[in-house]
């Protein structure tokens, strides 16, 4: 999740397979609340802390956020199309062209959707339509 192109939250996936099937699926989320200082290296991180000025109280946090996702679950289970399209109105550089790099090199191009997969479908300035699985293609 970025603010003002400052990461503050993010979400990891770990998955194992066995032969051709999923054998476990373990997702977690990360949120910076009150972190203030950040290595070097993490040019465009931030969190709630920096951006507000205040100190989260992490109980009532935690409380709220998992309010929220109880909220969204079963929002998510009575409007699977409705929620797909809350989630792309989001998503980052959702419709407009940008800059990105892949296996093939740079080129200029704009998503267009997330597929049920997770992969994200973008067209490219030659009316080519792509398809990348996770860290397949980079933002410039």
């Amino acid at each position: 999740i970025l603010y003002n192109s400052q990461k503050i939250a993010g979400i990891l996936i770990e998955t194992s397979l066995l032969g051709s099937r999923f054998d476990y699926v373990i997702a977690g989320m990360g949120i910076n609340v009150n972190q203030q200082d950040f290595p070097w290296s993490l040019v465009n991180a931030s969190s709630i802390r920096k951006i507000t000025g205040q100190f989260t109280d992490l109980q009532k946090f935690n409380e709220h956020l998992l309010s929220q996702i109880a909220q969204h679950y079963h929002q998510d289970y009575l409007l699977g199309e409705q929620i797909h399209q809350d989630y792309l109105q989001y998503l980052y550089r959702f419709d407009l062209w940008s800059d990105y790099h892949d296996h093939q090199g740079h080129f200029r191009g704009c998503i267009q959707d997330v597929n049920e997969y997770g992969h994200l479908i973008m067209l490219d300035t030659h009316q080519n339509v792509r398809e990348y699985a996770f860290k397949e293609v980079v933002y410039l």
